[in-house]
């Protein structure tokens, strides 16, 4: 994959489409791997963002972490939330509920629309 933030955006697109469409039915197909699509688009967000500036993504998890940190201050709790849920789905069998995945979304959706007012900034 081209390294480039729209290539990243798209990818984050595609993971929030599968993360519906795993929500689908009743019961859902599977609210686990939802939530980490969920955390995979947002990783992905933050890839776009990490790239505008020129940098290389970073290379695993922690490292990423700390970027956001540093530089994505005001959403890194919805990120660290996003990946410590993501985490107890796909290791600790953790099963998040509807409201879970709704507070998901609207984490993922603050991160979205952080790194789009930063990557409108950047072509301005």
């Amino acid at each position: 994959m081209t390294q480039t933030p729209q290539a990243f955006l798209e990818q984050a697109g595609h993971n929030r489409r599968v993360a519906e469409a795993l929500l689908q039915g009743d019961p859902p197909i599977s609210r686990q791997w939802a939530i980490t699509c969920l955390f995979y688009a947002v990783l992905h967000y933050v890839n776009a963002h990490v790239s505008s500036h020129g940098q290389p993504v970073p290379a695993d998890h922690g490292a990423r972490d700390l970027w956001v940190s540093r530089f994505m201050r005001s959403v890194y709790p919805a990120y660290r939330w996003l990946r410590t849920r993501s985490e107890g789905a796909r290791y600790g069998m953790r099963h998040p509920g509807e409201q879970e995945l709704e507070e998901s979304r609207r984490r993922a959706d603050a991160i979205e629309s952080f790194v789009a007012r930063r990557l409108r900034r950047a072509v301005h």
